[in-house]
């Protein structure tokens, strides 16, 4: 019944300490950790935050500090404009073409920075498709510290019946002794008594 519990008690601990270590060290932990700092500092003032159309045809999440009015991406300032910001995953945000300063609107000056709605689609759904070997890539070494973890809790626990059993073993082995003894004696006695 003990080993039971102390099995369950580790196989418990390894099991939440992989899944907080797998919401932490991953792109989930990690995503929502700089999301909610983005949104603190953002919320103090002095930072921009914008999602660039770089030339390769990605797009790029810019958190930066704004310097006199502007803010930096490869060294090149990118102004902002209040009638532009949309909400972008619970922060104002712009949308900036790389090498153009003035933010655009996707929505409705498609036509102006030449790009068709199926391009802008294809744009914007390229960052976020999900690549099953990429992201098993990603999580393998999380894996293999669970794996680990849970072989030296069966090996924590496969020492602890161990040691269980052979407990038991070596002390009902006198008990055994003991009892035989007793019931024998208690044979013999009975044995005298008159009916």
């Amino acid at each position: 019944m003990e080993s039971g519990l102390i099995i369950g008690l580790v196989f418990s601990v390894v099991l939440n300490l992989f899944i907080v270590g797998f919401i932490l060290f991953t792109g989930i932990g990690k995503d929502a950790w700089q999301r909610f700092t983005r949104k603190k500092k953002h919320a103090r003032g002095g930072y921009a935050y914008s999602l660039m159309l770089t030339k390769e045809g990605n797009i790029q999440e810019i958190f930066s500090k704004i310097d006199s009015g502007k803010f930096k991406y490869d060294e090149k300032p990118y102004i902002r404009n209040p009638r532009l910001t949309r909400n972008f995953r619970g922060m104002p945000c712009h949308f900036h073409m790389e090498d153009m300063p003035e933010p655009i609107d996707p929505w409705n000056n498609i036509d102006s920075i030449g790009m068709s709605s199926a391009e802008m689609d294809i744009v914007m759904t390229a960052a976020t498709n999900f690549d099953f070997k990429e992201w098993i890539n990603k999580i393998s070494p999380f894996i293999m510290i669970g794996a680990v973890a849970i072989i030296i809790a069966f090996g924590v626990s496969a020492y602890f019946n161990y040691t269980t059993f052979q407990m038991l073993r070596d002390g009902a082995a006198p008990f055994m002794q003991n009892a035989a003894v007793t019931l024998k004696a208690v044979g013999n006695s009975t044995a005298l008594i008159p009916s």
